[in-house]
C-alpha cells in the first residue's frame, strides 16, 4: 500500500486547476478514493499511478514533498518541455530534474568527438614534421619554406589551444574559419537525427550557442513529433474524417489538420497539461482536437486584442 503526499497532491491539483472528480474520472476509481489522499489513507499501487497519469505527473513526483519554486518557468520553456517529456513518455518534472545529467552525458559525448580528432590531428602534424624537419628547410630563406613554416607554426599553435580548451572543458574552441559557429553547436546539428531536414542551417553563419534553443532548432528537440502524438487518434478511431487527406496512408481525423497547424503555428498557445483529464481519454479523441482548435484560436484571438491595444 501507497500513501501520497497530501501536501504535493494538492499542490498540483491546484497548478492544473483539477477537481477530485476530474481526476477520479481520468484515472478510472471513484471520487472517494481521491479523497482517500487528504486523509493520508492508504491506496494500493495500481491506483496510485492511475491518479498520476491522469494528473499528468509520475508516482514519484506525488510521493515527493511540494517542490520549491524558484521563480516562475518561461512559458514557451513549460511548452517544448511538456511536448518533449509527452513523446518520450516521460514526466516533464523528471525531465527537469536530470537535464544537467543528460547535458553533461551530451557534453562528454562532445568532448570525446573533439580529443580524438586532436589526437588524429598530432600523428598527422607528427607525420608532417619528420617529413619537412630537413636541414636546408629549416636554414631556407625563401618565401615558399617561409610560407610553409609559417602554416606549420599556425597549425601547431592551434592544436594546442585545442588541447587546453578540451582539458578545460570549454564547449568552444580556436576557430579555423571566420565566421566559424559555436563549435558544440556545430557538433550537436550535426549529430542529431533530424538535421537533414533543417536545410537552412549553414556550417560557418556565425551561430552562438544561445541560438540552440532559438524555434529555428525545434526540429531536432522533439517538440514536433510531441505535437504529433499529442493529437494522435487512436488506433480504433471510427468518426468523420477529412476528405482527401491521409496519415501514414491513414485517413485523418476531421480536425486533425487544423488542429496541428494551430499548435505548429502558435506555439505556446497552450500546454498539454491544459487539456482537461476528461478529454485524453480514447473515446473523447474529436471533442479534444475541437478543445484545441477553440482554445487556440480564443488566445490567438486575445493575444491579437492586445497587441491591436
Amino acid at each position: 500500500m501507497t500513501i501520497i503526499n497530501k501536501e504535493t497532491f494538492e499542490y498540483y491539483k491546484k497548478r492544473k486547476n483539477l477537481t477530485n472528480k476530474a481526476i477520479a474520472d481520468g484515472a478510472g476509481v471513484d471520487e472517494r478514493t481521491v479523497g482517500k489522499i487528504k486523509k493520508n489513507g492508504d491506496l494500493n499501487a495500481s491506483t496510485v499511478e492511475r491518479i498520476a497519469a491522469a494528473m499528468d505527473k509520475t508516482v514519484e513526483d506525488l510521493l515527493s514533498p511540494v517542490p520549491e519554486e524558484n521563480g516562475t518557468i518561461p512559458r514557451h520553456w513549460k511548452w517544448e518541455q511538456e511536448l518533449v517529456a509527452l513523446y518520450y513518455g516521460v514526466s516533464p518534472v523528471w525531465l527537469a530534474q536530470n537535464a544537467h545529467m543528460f547535458f553533461a552525458h551530451v557534453a562528454e559525448e562532445f568532448f570525446n568527438h573533439r580529443s580524438k580528432n586532436l589526437k588524429k590531428n598530432m600523428k598527422k602534424l607528427k607525420k608532417f614534421s619528420a617529413g619537412i624537419a630537413s636541414k636546408h628547410l629549416k636554414e631556407s630563406k625563401s618565401n615558399f619554406d617561409t610560407f610553409i613554416k609559417s602554416g606549420f607554426d599556425e597549425f601547431e599553435n592551434h592544436l594546442i589551444r585545442e588541447d587546453n580548451a578540451i582539458e578545460n572543458r570549454y564547449l568552444d574552441g580556436p576557430k579555423i574559419f571566420e565566421n566559424q559557429n559555436h563549435l558544440f553547436l556545430d557538433w550537436f546539428i550535426n549529430n542529431s537525427r533530424s538535421f537533414d531536414d533543417y536545410f537552412d542551417y549553414k556550417e560557418n553563419s556565425n551561430h552562438s550557442i544561445e541560438d540552440l534553443g532559438d524555434e529555428i532548432f525545434v526540429c531536432v528537440s522533439g517538440v514536433n513529433e510531441g505535437i504529433d502524438k499529442l493529437i494522435k487518434p487512436p488506433k480504433d478511431y471510427k468518426g468523420p474524417t477529412e476528405e482527401g487527406e491521409t496519415l501514414d496512408g491513414e485517413i485523418k481525423p476531421l480536425g486533425y489538420s487544423k488542429a496541428r497547424n494551430l499548435l505548429v503555428s502558435n506555439p505556446y498557445g497552450i500546454l498539454p497539461s491544459e487539456i482537461p483529464v476528461s478529454l485524453r481519454k480514447p473515446e473523447n479523441y474529436e471533442k479534444k482536437l475541437d478543445w484545441i482548435i477553440n482554445e487556440t484560436e480564443k488566445r490567438v484571438g486575445k493575444t491579437k486584442e492586445n497587441s491591436d491595444a
